[in-house]
């Protein structure tokens, strides 16, 4: 603070005061230079801090990515591992017919159970066939029958009717023999 005394007045002479200016002049820019480059080092800081906000929201999206794929891994794993335990489950019930079979029992009776099946459905198909190749037969005997005239008399065609199954006998059908 000033304070005008008057020794104060006296002593001060235009050229001191100049040199008092230039030496607060001096003060002064150095503490703004000073001031200037605090204000630079925290505009650093806020942009770097800003640079790092930023990384930690990528990171956080990469993680949250993360997340749901991991989840969704897990997800499939789950219904991969409850698949694998219900199957586990099923085969159980042979392990238990296998278990303290050591003479091969078990074995030999699959196989003989499963050549049985093989016969029967051998069998099945042979059967089948027959059966599809007797349809056929009926079918192209159907056609032949509906192709032929019918006679228009009732009492001519009866007493035809009765004479030709009386003199010839009844044609039976045969399957068709197996291959």
């Amino acid at each position: 603070s000033f304070s005008f005394s008057p020794a104060f007045i006296e002593a001060t002479t235009p050229e001191s005061d100049i040199i008092a200016l230039a030496e607060s002049i001096i003060t002064l820019k150095t503490q703004m230079n000073k001031l200037q480059e605090d204000n630079d080092d925290l505009k650093g800081v806020i942009a770097s801090m800003k640079a790092g906000e930023k990384e930690k929201e990528l990171s956080k999206i990469n993680f949250e990515k993360q997340t749901k794929l991991l989840e969704t891994q897990l997800k499939k794993a789950s219904f991969s591992f409850d698949s694998l335990m219900k199957v586990n489950f099923e085969l159980g019930k042979y392990k238990e017919m296998v278990k303290g079979n050591d003479n091969g029992d078990l074995v030999i009776n699959l196989s003989k159970n499963l050549k049985n099946e093989k016969m029967v459905s051998d069998e099945l198909r042979k059967t089948n066939k027959s059966l599809v190749d007797s349809i056929h037969v009926l079918k192209n005997q159907l056609k032949e029958a509906k192709s032929k005239p019918i006679v228009n008399s009732s009492i001519h065609s009866k007493e035809n009717i009765r004479n030709d199954s009386i003199r010839k006998p009844k044609e039976e059908f045969i399957l068709p023999k197996e291959n």
